[in-house]
């Protein structure tokens, strides 16, 4: 397997996590509006658990305390206090809010006490309400960017990602510095597969907050699928060093190694995971697939051998030992390992090539003919099949059937675009013409 397939299956399962990990953290350490409302939202757009729950001791209790446009700046900046006194301003305003539930629109007369009402209704899960009175708080002021961002949060979770796109745009044009509204404005773009978008928005968060790992680890992926595997490499090494723990970056950072033929470090970055997560099969074939590509047959052969012994009924190590095994000629173990990949799959066309070869190298011509025809009868398309198989008829004297393979791998070439080895190939056929030409007529004859 190749290291931008596992990337693309494994890096979408390590966002989600780090993501977990972000809201957390920051419910842990701070009651900070744009960095716990955005975490939160980042679930909700990213699809992972349902509607977002905005806890209200960090998110209400934050914006309680605030008195007009500055001072509700300034807390979502990262004014901080203790839990207990936020879940006390958190208590009070709901208490009193929830003395005006009964109609009585006179009590909210400011923006705040709108927004603290729509905060109290997102932790209901009312969002259709909560819209409604961040929607309000708008329209008494028109440059509340907190309120933008809040009813863009809760667009966002309802599934309205347009809407919510357009409230995080007032909210950065009001606020350029605004982080939270870049990072979940990318994160759906990133959904949207707008890879470009997502990356600079993430990159305008990072000016901002430059110590966000999460945020590096997102753009990561979004450089990763834009083929910016240079680019990838460097966020992946900020996460590193920001959070030294983090074993997903080591591992996606050592495949991209492994993919730029870098393989001393992707060995390095490997170890590092092997060393923290003993039984990740992954990483244990990744690096035996680089220990094998700098000959370190033996090292990859233990790393293969592993894998087995954690996952046996896997074909891929098996059929990675039993190439390793191939490269140092120990044909025997090679055989053997073919066989059981074809065991646990007696359709993979890759055990039964690779069987192929190593039977035709120890010389038997029959034994790989089977196995070559086995293969073209799984994928009549199979290019390599027909070299090979047209190769050995060339062999054994089957000149006319080997022109007949050539040819059927020529048709093949030409889909491809692969000139050279059409060239290559109509030079062996012409060669097998001028043998067939210049072959007595009693050295054809059948006996």
């Amino acid at each position: 397997m190749k290291p931008e397939d596992i990337i693309q299956d494994i890096v979408q399962d390590i966002a989600f996590e780090v993501g977990s990990e972000c809201i957390s953290k920051a419910a842990a350490s701070t009651n900070k509006l744009g960095a716990v409302v955005g975490a939160i939202a980042t679930v909700g757009v990213l699809g992972v658990t349902g509607p977002i729950a905005v806890p209200l001791a960090l998110v209400g209790g934050a914006l309680a305390g605030a008195r007009g446009e500055a001072a509700l700046k300034s807390t979502a900046r990262g004014i901080k206090s203790t839990v207990d006194n936020v879940a006390k301003g958190t208590s009070s305003v709901i208490g009193n809010a929830a003395k005006g539930f009964a109609g009585v629109l006179d009590l909210f007369k400011s923006s705040e006490d709108f927004v603290n009402r729509g905060l109290e209704r997102l932790e209901n899960k009312q969002y259709q309400e909560a819209v409604e009175d961040f929607t309000q708080a708008i329209h008494i002021n028109s440059k509340y960017a907190d309120a933008y961002f809040l009813r863009g949060c809760t667009y966002s979770d309802i599934g309205n990602y347009q809407q919510a796109i357009a409230d995080y745009t007032c909210t950065i044009k009001i606020d350029s510095k605004y982080a939270a509204a870049y990072v979940n404005r990318g994160h759906i773009l990133a959904i949207q597969e707008d890879c470009k978008g997502a990356v600079s928005d993430y990159t305008h968060s990072l000016k901002v907050e430059p110590n966000d790992a999460d945020i590096y680890f997102r753009r990561g992926r979004m450089h990763l699928l834009l083929e910016n595997i240079a680019d990838a490499v460097a966020d992946y090494s900020q996460v590193i060093k920001l959070n030294p723990d983090c074993v997903e970056a080591y591992f996606i950072r050592g495949c991209l190694f492994s993919d730029l033929e870098d393989y001393k470090r992707a060995i390095s970055d490997l170890t590092k995971v092997i060393k923290n997560t003993p039984h990740d099969t992954n990483a244990y074939l990744q690096r035996g697939n680089a220990r094998r590509e700098i000959k370190d047959y033996q090292g990859a052969i233990e790393d293969f051998t592993q894998v087995i012994k954690i996952n046996p009924r896997d074909t891929v190590p098996f059929l990675s030992r039993g190439e390793a095994y191939t490269a140092i000629e120990n044909y025997e173990s090679a055989v053997s390992d073919f066989n059981q990949v074809i065991k646990i799959n007696p359709d993979c066309i890759d055990g039964y090539f690779s069987r192929g070869y190593v039977l035709n190298q120890k010389g038997d011509k029959r034994g790989a003919l089977s196995n070559y025809n086995q293969v073209i009868k799984l994928d009549s398309e199979y290019i390599n099949a027909y070299i090979q198989r047209g190769y050995i008829r060339k062999d054994k004297g089957e000149k006319k059937e080997a022109i007949v393979d050539l040819q059927k791998a020529i048709s093949l070439l030409y889909k491809e675009s692969m000139l050279d080895e059409i060239r290559t190939l109509q030079a062996e056929i012409k060669n097998i013409r001028d043998e067939i030409k210049n072959t007595p007529w009693w050295q054809t004859r059948v006996f």
